[in-house]
């Protein structure tokens, strides 16, 4: 558990001992999130990058602190990219929340589907508008199998 404004955020090991985060929780529940991470013997410099299923705040508000005090790059599609590096209103999904901090987004996916060719199993992002205007999927591929990751 982190807190109860995180959305949902997962955390993939790959077969070569690397690490994606899709989304990054609110923020509020951010030293929870690292405990938890820490607690399963990873360490979170370790993680290759945060990928946004969009803009949300629940979803996105700890990206920021995690690239802060880890140097995680952030990803996320440009429609949702630019709402998040202007810190713009339409990002906050949580009630009595008012503002919240720019995130800088390291990676800025332009196109329908991005391939992270970093890992293994393949980790594809599909661009798939709709909550937000920025919104992806994430594809995961092992063995013939797939899984996926939509955020909301």
């Amino acid at each position: 558990m982190t807190h109860i404004y995180d959305s949902a955020a997962y955390l993939v090991i790959t077969e070569e001992s690397k690490y994606l985060l899709i989304d990054s929780g609110s923020g509020y529940g951010f030293i929870n999130m690292v405990n938890n991470i820490l607690e399963i013997s990873v360490k979170p410099n370790k993680i290759t990058y945060v990928i946004l299923t969009h803009c949300h705040i629940s979803n996105s508000g700890g990206s920021k602190l995690l690239r802060d005090y880890f140097r995680i790059p952030v990803a996320a599609h440009e429609e949702d990219a630019m709402r998040l590096m202007k810190a713009d209103k339409a990002c906050i999904d949580i009630e009595g929340v008012r503002e919240f901090t720019a995130i800088p987004v390291t990676l800025v996916i332009r196109d329908v589907e991005y391939v992270f060719n970093e890992v293994s199993p393949k980790v594809k992002v599909i661009h798939t508008p709709g909550h937000t205007p920025g919104s992806l999927s994430v594809i995961i591929e092992l063995k013939g199998l797939k899984a996926g990751f939509v955020g909301d």
